[in-house]
């Protein structure tokens, strides 16, 4: 596993690449940080994604009803849940 080492001499910045072997406890330790960060992210996507689903079907039911107190007629998809 390669890391960039930051060092300062004076005042000027310089990186180096250290390679650190995968057995090591820092790279260990890292890349055990890196999954989990990894699987948070992706339960957060999944939980944004689902919350935009039920945000779109609730305004499509809720202009379907506004629709149909008017007496408009609409015909439901198969795929759709009934409306209340």
């Amino acid at each position: 596993m390669t890391f960039s080492l930051l060092s300062k001499k004076g005042s000027k910045a310089t990186t180096t690449n250290v390679l650190v072997p995968m057995s090591a406890a820092l790279a260990i330790q890292t890349r055990t940080k890196q999954l989990q960060e990894e699987a948070e992210r992706k339960h957060l996507k999944e939980l944004v994604l689902a919350y935009g689903e039920r945000e779109d079907l609730d305004d499509q039911l809720s202009l379907e009803d506004a629709l149909r107190q008017q007496g408009v007629r609409i015909k439901a998809k198969p795929n759709q849940r009934p409306a209340k």
